[in-house]
């Protein structure tokens, strides 16, 4: 995403402000009791992580989970270094007390409706922002009440003509409705399909709207194309029909965000981006699903030797070769 003078947009915030009666909120009453300062510096950290990156959540599951608790340990190192699994129990806690959403914790997600309402309120200024709807959990009349007008409750209102969002629920009470959701699903798959069927028909997944194919493309021009010295793609209003479906069929698969990250991971792949051979890819042979998979799979990652370094030499052409040849 670009603004208008052309630079990146940012996804996180900058700053976030910090409430007068935070520190005396009664949620950090046990957890503080338990671990003393630890609970309140690594609640102020997640909240720096959070804001930083994605602006309104962190990923807290499998592998990540152990950078977190990293990142946290440095963020609160001081006289007594706290060790990982002290940390990881703060974090329960904080959980516990209320004061990230138990369900999406449980899905691996640290967020509130505290943090969600601060991001909401701090980027009222902007064009765009991608919201995973799946974790978003701010009501319609909490987001009005916040800002009447913003680009985020727009983008809410659309996914509710759509049928995409019961209107008497938020969008992570309506997920958690799994009953409703299978009786519809007869009807949305073959609106979807007709949908799907129209030549003109623009991306429409679950967090890209039709006025963010735009998204995809400068994303892609500026965060992968730029940096990794691959093809940029021209305005998605000159888009062929067979690439709006492509996008489409992956946004609908993984989200924005798993677009996204695929698209990261094509610029940090030196093969990807031809630092090891001729060939580099396009953003037409990232969308194909066959390609797209084995990406966001790690399989394009930078090849490691035994011995643990980064090649970019036979060992690992061989490797790509064969890859590409469907041999790996």
């Amino acid at each position: 995403m670009t603004n208008k003078s052309g630079r990146p947009r940012k996804t996180g915030l900058d700053w976030f402000p910090f409430e007068v009666g935070l520190l005396t909120d009664r949620k950090f009453r046990v957890p503080r009791a338990h671990h003393g300062r630890l609970a309140v510096l690594a609640y102020m950290a997640i909240l720096s992580l959070i804001y930083a990156d994605k602006g309104y959540y962190l990923r807290y599951e499998g592998k990540k989970r152990e950078g977190v608790e990293l990142d946290i340990a440095d963020m609160t190192l001081g006289k007594e270094a706290a060790e990982a699994a002290e940390i990881r129990e703060v974090i329960a806690e904080l959980v516990d007390n209320e004061l990230f959403d138990q369900n999406l914790f449980e899905k691996g997600v640290l967020t509130s409706k505290r943090i969600q309402s601060e991001y909401y309120n701090a980027v009222s200024r902007r064009k765009c922002a991608c919201i995973d709807w799946d974790i978003w959990l701010l009501s319609e009349d909490e987001m009005r009440e916040i800002k009447p007008s913003h680009e985020i409750l727009s983008a809410y209102l659309k996914r509710q003509s759509h049928g995409d969002i019961s209107a008497t629920l938020s969008p992570i009470n309506a997920e958690k409705n799994t009953q409703s959701r299978v009786e519809k699903s007869r009807v949305e798959k073959s609106r979807e399909e007709e949908t799907l069927s129209s030549a003109d028909a623009e991306v429409s997944g679950a967090d890209a709207p039709r006025e963010d194919l735009t998204l995809y493309a400068d994303y892609w021009n500026h965060h992968v194309a730029g940096p990794g010295g691959l093809p940029q793609v021209r305005g998605a209003e000159k888009w062929s029909p067979s690439r709006k479906k492509a996008l489409r069929a992956r946004v609908r698969e993984e989200g924005t965000q798993g677009v996204l990250a695929v698209f990261d991971k094509v610029a940090a792949s030196d093969y990807l981006c031809g630092r090891i051979d001729n060939w580099h890819a396009d953003f037409d042979w990232t969308l194909d699903s066959g390609h797209f998979q084995k990406i966001a799979e790690g399989r394009y990652d930078n090849f490691k030797s035994t011995g643990g370094s980064t090649g970019g030499g036979a060992s690992s052409l061989s490797y790509y070769d064969k890859l590409m040849r469907g041999e790996a």
